[in-house]
């Protein structure tokens, strides 16, 4: 390192020193030398890979470099006043009004983030940004100040969108941006989960929260509209999603769609920021997003990590660190969990413990409640937050559960209802939970940051399933709590199922190199070239490889793959009726191509939906809701099949509902075969079918529970199902019935599309159809909105007219028959609530309907 620069990042941060020394810089790309403090992911780690750009990734070093020796000359001629200045924050959000940060009092940027926010052209929008740092490493704030830009700067109707992987973050971070930006006069709403209609911008709208599935749909509109001028800045977070098996080619065509449309106009001056903790293959990245580069290895908080061999624990390299004490064997513990547990909390610290399954979930945390009762870790105050929290619940809540929670332990899993799961999370932030076990969803999904990180298990569900390096170091990357610890640690136990050979090597592997999806995937070329081919903007042969060529894919493979690619997926689209060769010489989309690109299928997707709609349209069962239910039943794999179960329920049917089993094709002889024997153990195709079928249904028939109004935790028990997942079931159902009512439409399909539009909306909220006006008022479970309904208040509109909650308090107390006094306070919290949300809700329709009577006037001007 140069002697200025050192000098520059000792004077501005000098207790960086231990971490910044190792810091070499390519420009704006920074990496650790010492790969045994924070092994990061290097794209370099694969030589010889063909398909990376060596001629790019050689001009930005020497662009990098000739920026680096800048800043260490202009560092020698900077007072320490002005190097101060960098570091702190005010200085990077001067001129904006107030922006409240989560940040601690006086807290100063880390120099890495000083240097990032420093990039040519980034603050004021020129520049696209690709960053990665270590999860806790502050990450988010430099997002967060690019944001607040570029929201400043937002006109009437224009925003910014926030995209996440998961719905559960997705909740979290519109709350802290709500909180962010309260002062801006711009609102932020979310489009995830069953939250998020089509988008209609408003005169204050200035954020959008959205999952990757919406976001790209908010895109494909934008660009339909020839709106997408509105969209000032999109933030990705966790970007190494775009390899992700399942949902990477989403976000690939999405960001695809956005460098597409700013190549054919230069006007759009939408900014890309993506950031990661565990991005490889960066340069690649960049080049395709047309973005600066940024990378670091810098942690606020050092973080060991550490592999346990019987009652040894070894550093990363193999050095002997401790030997835990055997006073006497512990048959029910050999892997000394509690006493790893004990150690931390004598200190006042908390844990993390990562196992790989619900059921190991919900062991460990019963073992360990009842090992570590004797510590009385959990001081008065805690014990009544926790007693307190349970008590407002608004559901009946776990009995395991709830006894952990009072001795300071918990479990979190997707078996969990949402309620329970963010009750977790709000007591484990509050300190008043000290040991958390959890399977690795938690650490993708929130932020729950420990002392020590404990992994039961090198896998994820089976024992086949190895931790890769990019998840290993995500979940043990919440080791180290910032402004709390002065070091995280992370260990890894040496079980049955591993070898002490394994864990080293996982702690020192790179990350698999970022790949595109569009390659993997069978159709995703085909289903990229749909979207833009139906949305109007490409149709022309030279404008279809324009568009190829500005995916990530294009950035790794090599033009003759990628134009035998297209040629290939046109004449797929072609034979199968999506697309249609028109002279002269261009594609347009068919009614069927358009459909599938207006619900956002898959080619495949929408040919299985096709044909399964035409047989229902001929013998629709309209007596019964089990027909529709059963349509927009996903084909949810996570749901078991208890065939003792399903064979019960549809004994139990009634003789329309049994019609509609005769109708999906499911055979009364196989149900009765895998009632006795289960499962077969080599099932054929007819087989793989009925399972399926069987599978859909015993969905469907749980979904009726739930829109008929019986309660989630009594629906869960008769599905002999934990009430997480049919919480994720509802979202699921959702998703797929908003798909099929737009995939309807666009086929003139109107009096189909009005019926699962019904039974969509009865999804989301778990009524009948005839409270789902109140049911959507924020705060409103659907006994609530029974209660009402049956008081005579039937809309929100009423219950504004009301002007005090008075008449709804005293009417939710006599529907929850309970003089308990903790029930009368919980309904009269809930009346205010209501109260308040209905008026939001009402204001909100307000502001749409005059929002589209301003467009529709707007129109007409021009016209």
């Amino acid at each position: 390192m140069h002697e200025k620069e050192r000098k520059f990042q000792e004077d501005v941060h000098p207790q960086e020193d231990e971490w910044i020394a190792g810091n070499r810089c390519r420009g704006v790309l920074t990496t650790s030398n010492d790969s045994s403090k924070a092994p990061m992911c290097r794209s370099e780690s694969k030589a010889g890979d063909k398909r990376k750009d060596e001629a790019h990734a050689h001009t930005h070093d020497e662009e990098s470099l000739r920026r680096r020796k800048k800043v260490a000359e202009d560092a020698g001629r900077t007072s320490t006043s002005e190097k101060d200045l960098l570091l702190d924050v005010q200085h990077w959000i001067d001129g904006l009004p107030p922006l409240h940060l989560a940040l601690q009092p006086n807290a100063k940027l880390h120099a890495w983030q000083a240097e990032c926010l420093s990039i040519p052209g980034l603050l004021q929008g020129r520049t696209n940004l690709v960053f990665a740092a270590p999860t806790s490493s502050g990450k988010s704030l430099v997002a967060d100040i690019v944001l607040a830009r570029r929201l400043h700067e937002c006109k009437a109707k224009e925003f910014c969108l926030v995209i996440l992987p998961y719905v559960s973050i997705c909740g979290e971070k519109e709350e802290n941006l709500r909180n962010m930006f309260q002062s801006f006069e711009k609102g932020v709403i979310g489009m995830y989960g069953t939250n998020g209609k089509r988008f209609t911008p408003q005169e204050n709208t200035g954020i959008v929260v959205a999952t990757i599935e919406k976001a790209n749909s908010l895109i494909t509109q934008l660009v339909e509209q020839e709106q997408l001028n509105m969209l000032r800045c999109v933030v990705v977070d966790e970007l190494h999603m775009v390899s992700d098996p399942e949902r990477g080619y989403v976000l690939e065509i999405m960001l695809t769609k956005l460098l597409y449309a700013k190549k054919r106009d230069s006007a759009l001056t939408c900014q890309l920021v993506g950031m990661s903790a565990t991005l490889s293959s960066i340069s690649t990245v960049s080049k395709w997003l047309n973005a600066q580069v940024y990378e670091t290895s810098f942690r606020p908080v050092k973080l060991l990590h550490m592999v346990k061999v019987g009652n040894k624990i070894y550093d990363e390299t193999g050095n002997l660190l401790k030997v835990i004490p055997r006073l006497g064997l512990n048959d029910d513990d050999p892997d000394d969990l509690a006493y790893l547990c004990r150690e931390v909390l004598e200190a006042k610290g908390n844990v993390l413990v990562f196992c790989p399954s619900k059921q190991s979930c919900e062991r460990c945390a019963s073992f360990l409640a009842e090992e570590l009762v004797s510590l009385q870790h959990l001081d008065l105050e805690s014990r009544g937050r926790i007693e307190q929290e349970v008590q407002e619940l608004p559901l009946v809540i776990d009995e395991q559960l709830d006894a952990m929670l009072r001795k300071g332990v918990a479990y979190h899993h997707a078996g969990l209802s949402k309620e329970e799961r963010d009750l977790v999370e709000q007591l484990y932030k509050a300190n008043c939970i000290r040991v958390l076990c959890a399977t690795s969803t938690l650490a993708a999904g929130v932020n729950l940051p420990a002392r020590r990180v404990i992994f039961r298990q090198p896998y994820v569900g089976l024992p086949t399933l190895h931790l890769d390096a990019a998840r290993y170091r995500q979940m043990s990357g919440r080791a180290g709590r910032t402004g709390l610890d002065t070091v995280g640690e992370s260990i890894l136990l040496c079980t049955n199922f591993t070898t002490p050979e394994r864990l080293f090597s996982l702690l020192n592997e790179g990350c698999t190199p970022v790949d595109s999806c569009l390659a993997r995937s069978r159709h995703g070329v085909a289903q990229s070239l749909l979207e833009v081919i139906a949305s109007g903007k490409v149709s022309e042969p030279k404008e279809v490889e324009d568009f190829l060529q500005s995916t990530l894919y294009a950035a790794i493979e090599d033009r003759s793959s990628i134009v035998e690619e297209c040629h290939c997926a046109l004449q797929w689209l072609r034979e199968k009726q999506f697309v249609a060769w028109i002279k002269p010489g261009q594609w347009k989309p068919t009614r069927l191509g358009e459909a599938a690109f207006a619900a956002s299928l898959s080619p495949d997707a929408a040919i299985s939906l096709m044909e399964e709609l035409l047989r229902s349209r001929s013998a629709l069962v309209l007596t019964a809701d089990l027909h529709l239910l059963y349509l927009i039943s996903p084909e949810d794999e996570d749901f078991h099949i208890d065939w003792q179960s399903l064979h019960e329920r549809i004994y139990n049917l009634n003789d329309d509902e049994k019609q509609v089993v005769n109708l999906v094709g499911i055979e009364w002889t196989f149900l009765e075969r895998c009632t006795m024997l289960g499962n077969p153990l080599r099932p054929n195709h007819r087989m793989k079918e009925q399972i399926n079928s069987c599978r859909r249904l015993l969905n469907a028939i749980t979904l009726k529970d739930l829109i008929n109004e019986i309660p989630l935790e009594t629906a869960a028990a008769t599905a002999r199902k934990s009430k997480g997942l049919l919480q994720a079931l509802q979202e699921k159902a959702f998703t797929r019935a908003a798909r099929i009512e737009v995939f309807c439409e666009n086929l003139s399909w109107g009096d189909l599309a009005k019926l699962v539009a019904v039974i969509r909306n009865r999804i989301a909220l778990g009524v009948k159809a005839d409270i789902i006006a109140l049911a959507e008022i924020p705060y409103v479970r659907g006994f609530r909105a029974r209660v009402l309904h049956n008081a005579g208040i039937r809309t929100p509109e009423a219950i504004v007219s009301l002007g005090s909650t008075d008449f709804i308090a005293q009417k939710l107390i006599e529907g929850s028959q309970s003089q308990d006094e903790i029930v009368i306070k919980r309904e009269w919290r809930a009346a205010k609530m209501i109260l308040k949300g209905a008026k939001e809700l009402v204001e909100s329709k307000l502001q749409r309907a005059l929002s589209l009577a301003q467009d529709a006037a707007a129109s007409v001007q021009e016209g």
